[in-house]
């Protein structure tokens, strides 16, 4: 794989995301769609954060809702460039 991650290939876009923690099924495969921009709404929702009133929309959607297998998705598309 070229340093860098600048292509949008297979290699560069489909990177495994391993979680474990309670709530979380052992050895379980999620096929749901997520992006690294996901990641900030999700560690915000596992710590309880909340957003000031004043604060910007975030890019990303909580994956915990695919992790506690409350969802299948939570994207149906996602940009790659």
């Amino acid at each position: 794989m070229p340093p860098g991650k600048r292509e949008v290939f297979q290699h560069d876009i489909n990177v495994p995301f391993i979680v474990s923690g309670p709530g979380i099924t052992p050895k379980a495969t999620i096929e749901g769609m997520a992006a690294n921009y996901d990641f900030a709404a999700t560690w915000a929702e596992l710590a309880g954060a909340t957003p000031f009133a004043s604060a910007p929309p975030m890019d990303g959607k909580s994956l915990v809702p695919l992790m506690l297998g409350k969802a299948k998705t939570i994207r149906t598309y996602t940009l790659q460039e």
